[in-house]
């Protein structure tokens, strides 16, 4: 079993090779268990985390934001609205008049101004299940012909329609697949659609995936323009479909993580990892660019499938996992698979989320489970847990920029705690975000804190890897974080979805419920420094190599309330 990835064939700069990409020890214990001067909460630990602004959006049914990122002028969050929202609540056109929905669940993107106004909303799909999972802004290529460097952008979302959503010769139906006679690959096709940044107007939309399940979980964008997609295949996609056409006719098991990268609406390649189980990607992060283009993918693998498939390579092969899933951070350099490394116990660890630092510095997030303290990756002697707070606990690892292993930390109660995204500053301030149930508060990290309902959502802060304070966000109900983006300011804004019983109650005292469950974005003050954009992709890239911008920390993805998951 390792903690470490080593190098495959992935070139650097000038060609030089990756000596070690994860270490099999830590240089050092960078995340500590106590709060400083503890900011960040203004429930229990001290200054910063206000509350400075929040909103509620959806219908009568069930609303859900799953990702959000900062734009010039305002911030765009993606995620899904159940049939039974349209033409109520937020749903309805400025005249009053519904907005109708195509299916069973649509796809949503809504456009805010900085002054918390609707710029913008809009949907997407079929009379199936339609589901954006992440979002990301990259530069339109210029107008062929012209010198221009800022055409505008496109706001790019990804995630899945399901089968009923595509065109059916003969058949009937309505949304942008049965519009443009789209057919779909297979039962889920993973999809990437852009949409204009100012408009809404859809520019493009593509699906990808074979004759089984296929769905995108996250995406970025690299400093290059090319956009990195990670979801997951299931093992009858392959051989069919777009993997067909990528002459890939086998998978490695049951259900196989991927990734995809495309520029300018093309698909430039796809790449499937995994073994003889399951394996799915959920977040990815981009850093460098040109032969330094590197994307981190996280997920999890299934204990059968080390030893064999993609963990059977000679470089970084696992033979056995440490338990029923590892947590999984996998590096590609230009499509190549450069080393992988899995973390975890003899319980069930996750990745959800990944963020890359300025200066190449990896963190990952997810939970591990009761059962995986005190064994495997954390029994590591710099930072050994020898047992958890409860049932899951959210769990924060990094790693170096050379790959190292260099800390890992547990944060949590009683119950069930995890990490569902985390946001990145430059200087190394970073903000995980999910949730705590109930019986969570009141013990372990939680002590002195009382939660307001059955779930309540949650924010980590640390800086410099010491850990800065937490607060709770909700209501009577359940109430989740799924995505973060930290700003210049030292705000961040923060996505999810609260249900009914959490309006009128708690944080939500005085604000009304639209639905069931309605999809929420607020924003808070963390009390910590800093100086650019983190989690998000508020510097978009440009198509002018000399003059680009990149963004140094990228947003992963994962969700609370979940229509399909693997």
């Amino acid at each position: 079993m390792k903690d470490r990835m080593t190098t495959m064939r992935g070139p650097r700069a000038l060609s030089v090779m990756i000596a070690i990409m994860f270490a099999t020890s830590a240089v050092a214990m960078i995340f500590t268990a106590d709060a400083d001067d503890g900011a960040f909460t203004d429930k229990a630990l001290g200054e910063g985390g206000d509350v400075l602004n929040k909103i509620n959006f959806g219908g009568a049914g069930y609303d859900v934001f799953s990702d959000i990122i900062k734009v010039p002028g305002g911030f765009v969050a993606v995620g899904y609205s159940a049939a039974s929202s349209f033409g109520t609540g937020d749903w309805v056109g400025p005249d009053g008049g519904a907005i109708e929905g195509y299916g069973g669940t649509d796809a949503t993107i809504v456009k805010f101004t900085d002054n918390w106004s609707i710029a913008w909303k809009t949907h997407f799909g079929g009379a199936g299940e339609d589901v954006f999972f992440g979002v990301t802004i990259v530069e339109k290529a210029p107008a062929t012909g012209t010198n221009a460097v800022n055409n505008g952008y496109l706001l790019v979302a990804v995630g899945y329609s399901g089968k009923g959503s595509f065109f059916i010769p003969e058949g009937t139906g309505e949304g942008y697949w049965v519009e443009n006679e789209i057919e779909g690959y297979g039962d889920d096709d993973a999809i990437i659609v852009a949409f204009d940044w100012e408009t809404g107007a859809v520019e493009y939309a593509l699906n990808f995936g074979g004759a089984g399940d296929d769905g995108f979980t996250g995406v970025t964008v690299s400093k290059e323009g090319n956009i990195c997609a990670v979801g997951y295949s299931y093992a009858n996609s392959f051989g069919s479909g777009i993997w067909q056409a990528n002459q890939m006719n086998e998978g490695y098991g049951g259900i196989d993580a991927v990734m995809a990268v495309y520029t300018d609406g093309a698909l430039l390649y796809a790449r499937h990892f995994g073994g003889a189980g399951n394996d799915i990607f959920y977040g990815v992060a981009a850093y460098g660019e040109g032969v330094d283009e590197f994307f981190y993918a996280v997920g999890y693998s299934g204990s059968t499938s080390f030893g064999n498939g993609s963990w059977a390579d000679e470089n970084w092969g696992v033979a056995s996992g440490y338990g029923g899933k590892d947590a999984i951070i996998v590096g590609y350099n230009n499509g190549t698979v450069y080393g992988a490394a899995n973390f975890g116990g003899a319980a069930d660890d996750e990745f959800r989320g990944v963020g890359v630092g300025a200066y190449g510095d990896v963190f990952a997030v997810g939970f591990s489970q009761a059962g995986s303290f005190g064994n495997g990756s954390w029994a590591d002697e710099n930072w050994g847990v020898a047992s958890g707070y409860g049932g899951d606990d959210a769990i924060i690892v990094a790693y170096g920029e050379e790959g190292e292993l260099i800390g890992a930390a547990n944060f949590g109660g009683a119950a069930i705690d995890a990490f569902n995204g985390v946001a990145v500053s430059p200087e190394g301030s970073i903000v995980a975000v999910g949730f705590s149930q109930a019986n969570s508060f009141g013990n372990g990290s939680w002590a002195d804190v009382t939660g307001n309902g059955v779930d309540d959502a949650i924010a980590v802060g640390y800086s410099e890897g010491e850990f800065v304070g937490a607060m709770n966000f909700g209501g009577a109900g359940g109430d989740g974080f799924t995505g973060a983006v930290l700003l210049p300011n030292g705000n961040v804004l923060v996505v999810g979805s609260s249900d009914v019983g959490s309006f009128g109650t708690g944080d939500w005292a005085g604000v009304e419920g639209k639905g069931g469950i309605d999809a929420i974005v607020v924003m808070f003050d963390t009390g910590m420094e800093t100086s650019g954009t983190g989690g998000g992709n508020d510097f978009p890239v440009t198509y002018v190599a000399i003059a680009a911008v990149g963004i140094v920390a990228l947003l992963g993805i994962a969700y609370v309330f979940v229509l399909k998951k693997p």
